[in-house]
């Protein structure tokens, strides 16, 4: 799994078994291997090249990963490598995603099965293509009535009164941190501490509240694309300080998904990605909900996407469903993935 963030590449050896009517699963090993600055840059940069640079690149990413893999796993043996891919494009709204890291060279490098590309078909089907997480919150993590991830972006997926499930992203969390503190040379606020030191701007917070991307009704996803086009211009032309604009989009954060939370009448709701680190953001939202939030183990926080997408590659090869068109908007569910190799 690799994030938006780009904070490094989560690989998570996993062992997922049936019993008792329900999936179990057990985290043999798992670890962030961090970017190289050359992938770094070619990541980053990947949205501007051309066609041909960017096909060279999925492939040329899809070995890496392949490589990567092989080193993590040290000769142990697996059934099959589900990857995520990274994401250049996520435009459903115009009908195509593109997440990088081509299944055929995965599997030449591994030798062994490889499911990817999970989202495509979905977005076809008029889907979001997103997000894909609720499924392994809904199997793997069922006694929690919510799950919520704070990434690059925050998504939260529920359980309704009528035990169906739904989903949906929320508001933009770690990308617009990063952004904030950048010109400290920081990567991230270290447990909110910056955010801490500054004072709301009313102003700035509702204009925050009527972006046109917090106005699309769910389900909804958002990708690099929105960040790019309505958040970091605003914050740019505001002038306040970093510490407020922090304090500020905190506020927003928290604001947004206490009121998710609320409104679909959660009352206990697992926490993980690197944003529940945030102490700062944590306590905010915290303080506008009654629900019981559980901030993971730190395999959970760090590595839970990176699991469930292993849990969606088995299913994939199960033939059983894997996307839920009541999660993604699509017209029909189904066993989402290209398939590279044998079982």
């Amino acid at each position: 799994m690799s994030g938006t963030s780009l904070d490094g590449l989560d690989l998570c050896l996993s062992e997922f078994w049936e019993e008792d009517g329900g999936w179990r699963y057990r985290i043999e090993d798992a670890r962030t291997e961090s970017y190289s600055n050359e992938w770094l840059l070619k990541l980053k940069n990947s949205f501007a090249l051309s066609g041909t640079e960017l096909c060279r690149l999925d492939r040329d990413y899809g070995h890496y990963l392949g490589r990567t893999s092989n080193a993590f796993l040290a000769g142990r043996n697996v059934d099959l490598i589900s990857s995520h891919g990274h994401t250049v494009f996520h435009r459903p709204d115009l009908r195509f995603t593109l997440q990088i890291g081509h299944g055929g060279a995965i599997h030449a490098e591994a030798g062994c099965m490889v499911v990817n590309d999970f989202r495509s078909e979905d977005v076809a089907l008029g889907g979001q293509g997103a997000p894909l997480v609720p499924v392994g919150d809904a199997l793997l993590f069922s006694k929690y009535d919510g799950c919520l991830n704070l990434g690059g972006f925050s998504n939260l997926s529920w359980k309704t009164k009528n035990n169906e499930r739904r989903a949906g992203d929320i508001v933009p969390v770690n990308l617009v941190f990063s952004h904030l503190v950048s010109p400290l040379g920081l990567d991230y606020d270290a447990g909110g501490e910056l955010g801490l030191k500054g004072k709301v701007q009313p102003t700035l917070l509702t204009k925050l509240h009527e972006l046109p991307m917090m106005q699309r009704n769910f389900p909804r996803s958002f990708g690099r694309e929105d960040l790019e086009r309505e958040v970091i211009p605003l914050l740019n032309s505001e002038n306040e300080s970093i510490f407020d604009a922090l304090a500020t989009c905190r506020e927003w954060m928290a604001m947004g998904i206490s009121d998710a939370i609320n409104k679909n009448k959660i009352s206990s709701c697992l926490l993980s990605g690197g944003g529940s680190y945030n102490t700062g953001l944590v306590e905010s939202i915290r303080a506008k909900t009654d629900c019981r939030l559980e901030v993971g183990s730190s395999q959970e926080i760090e590595f839970k996407e990176a699991l469930i997408f292993g849990f969606l590659g088995l299913l994939r090869v199960l033939g059983r469903e894997n996307v839920w068109k009541e999660v993604t908007g699509a017209s029909e569910s189904g066993s989402r993935g290209s398939i590279w190799g044998n079982f």
